[in-house]
């Protein structure tokens, strides 16, 4: 690949938009907040879905409707 000008597969890439998985970059931007906003207290899980639905703006878990519960099953495997 080196050869070719596609880039070292070895060496680590820079994070960019195009690369990574979504829900793996939401779940990490959701635990720091949940640290931020929990104080050391421990959140349950109708606490975490309340943050999500007050950070719409921030398109975190663009895709999660509180109301369908295809979605709440889906976030709950993401959770586990």
């Amino acid at each position: 690949m080196t050869a070719c000008g596609l880039g070292d597969p070895c060496v680590t890439q820079a994070e960019t938009e195009l690369t990574g998985d979504e829900n793996t970059k939401d779940m990490a931007a959701l635990f720091a907040l949940a640290c931020e906003e929990s104080n050391g207290d421990w959140l349950t899980n109708p606490d975490l879905k309340q943050l999500i639905s007050g950070q719409k703006d921030t398109d975190l878990f663009g895709w999660y409707d509180n109301e369908n519960r295809a979605h709440q099953t889906k976030f709950g495997k993401l959770l586990q």
